[in-house]
């Protein structure tokens, strides 16, 4: 999806999910897609860009971890590289092959928090504010929750250090947010026409998702686990460090909290509460560091210099394992075949790019991106007027006259409330095409969970050849070959449970 902005940004056409249409904030990810469109007009290809911009942040936040540990806790060799290295190996470069600004998000996230650790530590120097503010700045232009994180991390620092002696960091971040914040937001609420980007109207819609609230705690949980296990029990053995530990915890808990004004779609592998992960990973080494210089470090020392490689070597081999098996749990399948079969389709499709035909589709990356067709985002997060209807609506789809629409059911989730909105969509899309002359094409499982419905018109020119076209791919959904279980369903307007 963001692939597609950034290449019609550097085409010149501004913005924009389709050509020769008004500027939409779909994407969210602004400074990302800035950076991404200036390597694209540069020359470099748009995944190779992607790769390369988010390969990069990636590595810059691992570095950035290490030296927090070792520079503002003076924190063990040891402790830095376990911290370090289960960043390195977690889910942060498949997020990137996926073509997600995910790692540009987390790394000016983890420098704001390398500059609060600073100002924490007492060593609050001009340079080190204004670099912290200049980083919150730079997190909110990538995503618009690090406006709201940097809130919390800013009101950790303050309530940790006090009013008083934060005055001149209150004045920094004030201008800095105000002035080019300020100007930012005032030239995206005249270029766009909104002031908030246009997935928060559709996902937001002003009520709470406790469902969202729930995944947000698993995800943070299922990343952070072994280094929360410690910090919670740890942090609690005095005064000091207790302060010290709900000082630093209270971004996570703020930034955890927040999922709960947005629906839970989209949140791929759990790339929206990745980026606390480098917070964690930066403040836990304190609250192990008695525990260590009591019982491991005089064990140590009684072991002679045989003895310690072995059992360095030992260690290495087992948390190299550990973090590779948890990575891969997190990270799941590889994203190189996720979803193959949308790819698959829209390279075929090209080859008609220049017909005139529109696309609507629930699949508004890949089929838009390769395919290059006119594409109608039926869920609205890439359409101005879905999203500020509320929906999706017949009358809409009429008056845009798709050839193809293609969605992705979920059908044994049709009854989870956090995502009625999605599943009220599918409803008007299947309505649609069983009452307007769409002939059902081919209908890929994978599994009961996963099914995409390819309805082509009746009366479309190159009808036929589309429709041999499309169900003579071999398709893939989520690394599992699926199949066209259309003869089944033919002329049924419900969507079939799986045999």
């Amino acid at each position: 999806m963001l692939i597609r902005y950034a290449q019609h940004l550097a085409q010149g056409h501004g913005i924009v999910y389709n050509i020769d249409e008004p500027p939409v904030d779909g994407a969210t990810d602004f400074l990302y897609l800035m950076i991404l469109a200036g390597l694209i007009k540069l020359g470099l290809a748009a995944h190779h860009a992607c790769i390369a911009l988010g390969s990069l942040a990636h590595i810059m936040t691992v570095l950035v971890v290490y030296i927090a540990n070792r520079h503002v806790h003076r924190s063990s060799t040891t402790a830095a590289f376990v911290s370090a290295g289960y960043l390195a190996l977690g889910p942060g470069l498949s997020y990137t092959e996926a073509s997600f600004g995910t790692t540009v998000f987390t790394f000016f996230l983890a420098l704001m928090w390398w500059g609060a650790l600073l100002l924490l530590s007492g060593r609050a120097t001009r340079p080190c504010e204004i670099g912290f503010a200049c980083s919150g700045l730079l997190a909110g232009l990538t995503r618009p929750e690090g406006v709201i994180v940097s809130g919390f991390i800013l009101l950790a620092v303050v309530l940790s250090r006090g009013v008083r002696q934060c005055v001149r960091l209150l004045i920094v971040f004030a201008i800095v947010f105000a002035v080019i914040g300020g100007a930012y937001f005032a030239w995206r609420w005249q270029y766009f026409g909104q002031p908030l980007p246009n997935p928060f109207y559709v996902k937001g819609q002003q009520v709470l998702y406790p469902a969202s609230l729930i995944v947000a705690i698993r995800n943070v949980t299922r990343f952070a686990l072994p280094f929360l296990a410690i910090m919670l029990p740890l942090g609690c053995r005095s005064k000091l460090l207790l302060k010290y530990t709900a000082i630093t915890l209270l971004p996570v808990f703020g930034f955890t909290a927040m999922w709960m004004l947005l629906s839970n779609e989209m949140n791929y592998m759990g790339r929206f509460q990745y980026p606390i992960l480098p917070v964690i990973l930066m403040s836990w080494a304190p609250c192990a560091a008695g525990i260590y210089g009591t019982y491991i470090k005089n064990t140590v020392h009684l072991m002679d210099s045989r003895m310690r490689s072995s059992c360095l070597v030992c260690f290495l081999l087992l948390a190299s394992t550990f973090f590779y098996t948890r990575a891969r749990a997190i990270a799941g399948t590889p994203p190189s075949t996720r979803q193959q079969g949308l790819a698959l389709v829209a390279h075929k499709l090209s080859a008609f790019a220049g017909h005139g035909y529109t696309l609507a589709t629930t699949e508004a990356g890949l089929l838009p991106l390769y395919s290059r067709w006119r594409s109608i985002d039926a869920y609205g997060l890439n359409n101005h007027w879905i999203a500020r209807q509320g929906g999706i609506t017949p009358d809409y789809l009429s008056s845009m006259d798709p050839e193809l629409i293609v969605f992705h059911d979920t059908w044994p989730q049709r009854g989870d409330p956090a995502a009625q909105g999605w599943f009220r969509m599918l409803g008007i899309l299947e309505n649609y095409v069983h009452e307007n002359d769409f002939v059902l094409v081919a209908a890929f499982a994978g599994d009961r969970r996963h099914i995409h419905y390819y309805y082509l018109k009746a009366d479309c020119p190159d009808y036929d050849i589309l429709y041999n076209l499309i169900g003579s791919v071999r398709y893939y959904i989520a690394d599992r070959e699926a199949i066209d279980i259309s003869p089944l369903i033919s002329g049924n307007r419900q969507t079939p449970s799986m045999p």
